[in-house]
């Protein structure tokens, strides 16, 4: 019990950092466990209303790996809409926007943008099928 009123407490102030240095986070923004917001460019990260992070997301605003080859990191924005939930152990890299009303499926790694409305998944993430296919599967699921 103690222990989990600590990881809170250390999540908010985490993400009270982050904010201080430029993140836009909307309304009712869930962040689980091991999650990672890019600390070095948090300005470069807009984050929407109703929007989940499932345990261990990596949001990456640069690519550091650049930086050996063309003796610089490349930066971009990351903008994550409203309504988004992205599973767990998934990586959103720069220059993406996932629009409104999306889910990123676990182990997917973003590398594009993802349209509003649609369900995404893989390594690179792709577009599975749209929300409304999704909501139909899973209400079909349960009878």
């Amino acid at each position: 019990m103690m222990f989990g009123k600590i990881r809170e407490l250390i999540k908010r102030i985490y993400l009270k950092r982050l904010i201080n240095r430029g993140l836009i986070v909307g309304n009712d923004f869930q962040m689980e466990k091991g999650c990672n917001i890019d600390a070095n460019f948090p300005w470069l990260i807009e984050i929407g209303n109703n929007v989940t992070l499932a345990s261990w997301v990596y949001i990456v605003a640069h690519d550091g790996a650049s930086k050996k080859q063309v003796g610089y990191s490349r930066v971009g924005r990351i903008t994550i809409g409203n309504n988004v939930f992205i599973g767990a152990r998934s990586i959103v890299l720069s220059n993406v926007k996932i629009g409104d009303n999306s889910v990123v499926g676990a182990n997917s790694v973003v590398t594009k943008d993802v349209p509003s409305g649609v369900v995404v998944a893989g390594n690179p993430a792709k577009i599975i099928l749209t929300i409304e296919e999704y909501k139909k599967k899973i209400t079909n699921f349960n009878e």
